[in-house]
């Protein structure tokens, strides 16, 4: 049994994933923190996707926005669209 759901962290907590736009390599270390919060607050895929633009810097929010699977409930799709945008 995976236990009871984590309150989700406020938005510039102390502990919660932060994510400023500058490498790849901290981009998926946030990816992975939002993974772990994901499992731990029993979200779904969809909800996982607005949980990391809730914890991204605001820059990087108003480009993520932008992007198609931002709108749809697959992570992957939409991990791969940003990490693309990180690289470029």
């Amino acid at each position: 049994m995976a236990g009871d759901p984590i309150a989700m962290l406020l938005r510039g907590s102390r502990d919660a994933p932060k994510f400023d736009g500058r490498t790849l390599a901290h981009l998926l270390c946030f990816f992975e923190d939002i993974e772990i919060l994901r499992e731990a607050a029993h979200i779904s895929e969809e909800a996982q996707i607005k949980v990391a633009i809730r914890y991204a810097d605001l820059d990087e929010v108003e480009v993520w926005l932008t992007l198609m699977a931002t709108s749809g409930r697959n992570w992957d799709a939409f991990m791969v669209e940003v990490k693309d945008l990180t690289i470029a």
